[in-house]
């Protein structure tokens, strides 16, 4: 099981340091992975999601999580102040860190380390800031991954936590961590950070080092190096090129040097020396019981008040509870009317809320409706009442309109049509319906999506495209009115209308009866001039 797990997490190259529940570094868990990028606000929560896969067999769900940052994500400040009390230090060191800054104070987050130099009457500090968005990157990362962060600290802490075992302590020495795709060089007096710098090892790494120790060294020459300290992996063989530069003695260290039944790194992570040794003196440190130093998380802040403070902060405490009381007993007097008044606008917003709710649903239906490009089809109906051949033959029973089906598809029929109609002289009278189709057809207005004909009865779906009002023109024109029947009577000569001629009506008809039916007709007409004539006699 797990306990602590300290990170490294930069140029796309994992370093991962795991302490089990025994006591110290013994029996440790190590782990170096390749990745993708470094973490950023950006990604934040995939990558707490690819960490928390990485560490899937460390069983670290809950465990104390300790980041080791880059130093070229920092911005440090080199200054000196007076000797103060803890009281005044952090708001000292913070006023005149962010006088010359151009960050705002609320999007970084500070922290310090002091040293006292023999003799010097002010105070070293290397102050350290680190922008609020990496901050709360790390803190959505340690939540995804389901850790609890416990310590965010740059890498130089834990080169102070490695040489606090493996390097002397009352001489200045200068200690280079060389790692895959980074490099730092940390000055160190009595376990304090005196100086911090990142370097790149891509660009003359040695002469690098040698002109930032003579710049730092012509500048404070009281703390100048008298040692050199390489955390390197095996195949970097610049060593004596680098003593030789730098014309210090120098040796080199391991991660886990001094450490009883120390892991043993993992195949091919040789570029990986340099951040394991950082988190192995982050390790070391906390181990012993101390805090790393600078700490992003949990920064210096001034002490808590003193007894005084307490005492002047439960009298207005007590001053505000009385003033409390009084509030609350003038307020209980205009507590009945507040009620009233409170139910009244209850009641009012609820009834507003329902006429709100139903005015929604109200704005929907018109919204739906203003959307809807539909055809006119009041001038639709009059023209589909116009292509009907014969209303004997083929009668509509049941029109019915909506929008078309595939409204996401584009083109020129914006409605669909469906059709319901019978043929009363039975399902052989086809030729009515197949008309109505070629006149539906004919001028490219229609589109026949679906004819169906069960019996006399007949289905028709149909697509109808939008047209001007100028383009309905057809028109109906009225049935000729019937002719009154005389009753009693037969029609005259006299009584025909202009242009009729006696007789062409009862020729026509003769022609179209059959035989029989003509033979039929003649004795009816022989009975009928009898029967009145019989009349005439009699009268």
């Amino acid at each position: 099981m797990i306990r602590k797990v300290y990170i490294d997490w930069d140029n796309g190259r994992l370093s991962v340091l795991g302490l089990t529940a025994r006591k110290g570094l013994a029996g440790c868990k190590v782990l170096t992975i390749e990745t993708e990028g470094s973490p950023n606000p950006v990604m934040a929560e995939e990558q707490a999601e690819q960490l928390k896969a990485f560490l899937k067999d460390f069983a670290v769900a809950g465990a104390r999580l300790v980041v080791s940052l880059p130093r070229d994500r920092l911005i440090a400040r080199q200054l000196a102040i007076p000797r103060v009390g803890p009281a005044e230090e952090p708001g000292m060191v913070r006023f005149q860190v962010m006088r010359d800054l151009n960050e705002s104070p609320d999007e970084v987050k500070l922290d310090y380390e002091t040293a006292d130099l023999p003799g010097a009457a002010d105070r070293r500090v290397l102050a350290l800031l680190l922008r609020i968005e990496l901050f709360n990157t790390w803190k959505t990362i340690a939540t995804g991954s389901q850790l609890k962060l416990g310590g965010l600290s740059p890498r130089l802490s834990g080169l102070v936590g490695l040489m606090s075992d493996l390097g002397p302590v009352d001489e200045p020495v200068a200690v280079v961590a060389v790692g895959g795709a980074w490099s730092e060089l940390v000055v160190l007096l009595n376990g304090k950070p005196l100086f911090s710098r990142s370097l790149n090892p891509a660009t003359g790494l040695v002469q690098e080092i040698r002109r930032s120790l003579s710049l730092y060294g012509s500048q404070n020459p009281e703390t100048a190096p008298k040692s050199l300290f390489l955390l390197a992996p095996p195949k970097w063989d610049q060593d004596a090129d680098l003593a030789s530069a730098t014309k210090l003695p120098l040796q080199r260290i391991l991660p886990f040097d001094g450490v009883l039944d120390a892991p043993s790194l993992p195949i091919n992570s040789s570029d990986y020396v340099a951040a394991l040794g950082v988190l192995s003196g982050l390790a070391r440190v906390e181990e012993k019981g101390h805090k790393n130093r600078p700490d992003f998380l949990n920064p210096k802040q001034p002490p808590p008040p003193s007894q005084m403070e307490q005492q002047r902060v439960a009298i207005y405490a007590f001053v505000g509870f009385i003033a409390f009381v009084v509030a609350g007993w003038f307020l209980w007097g205009v507590k009945s009317r507040t009620m009233d008044e409170l139910d009244t606008l209850t009641r009012r917003r609820d009834s507003l809320k329902k006429e709100f709710e139903d005015s929604k649903v109200t704005a929907k239906r018109y919204q739906a409706l203003g959307a809807w490009d539909d055809v006119v089809w009041l001038d639709e109906i009059y023209d589909i009442s116009h292509r009907i051949p014969n209303t004997k033959d083929l009668q509509l029973t049941e029109i019915s309109a909506s929008p078309r089906r595939n409204p996401e598809k584009e083109t020129d029929f914006r409605s669909h049509l469906t059709i319901k109609g019978t043929l009363p002289g039975g399902p052989e009278k086809r030729e009515a319906l197949k008309s109505l189709l070629d006149e539906l057809r004919k001028d490219g207005v229609y589109k026949i999506e679906k004819e169906e004909q069960k019996g006399s009865d007949f289905t028709l779906e149909i697509d109808v495209k939008r047209r001007p009002p100028n383009d309905y023109n057809r028109k109906l024109v009225p049935a000729a009115k019937p002719e009154l029947k005389t009753s009693g009577a037969t029609k005259g000569p006299m009584d025909l209308e202009p242009g009729e001629a006696s007789g062409a009506g009862d020729a026509s008809a003769q022609e179209k009866a059959s035989p029989k039916e003509n033979k039929d007709n003649l004795d009816k007409k022989s009975n009928t001039r009898e029967g009145i004539g019989g009349k005439e006699g009699k009268s």
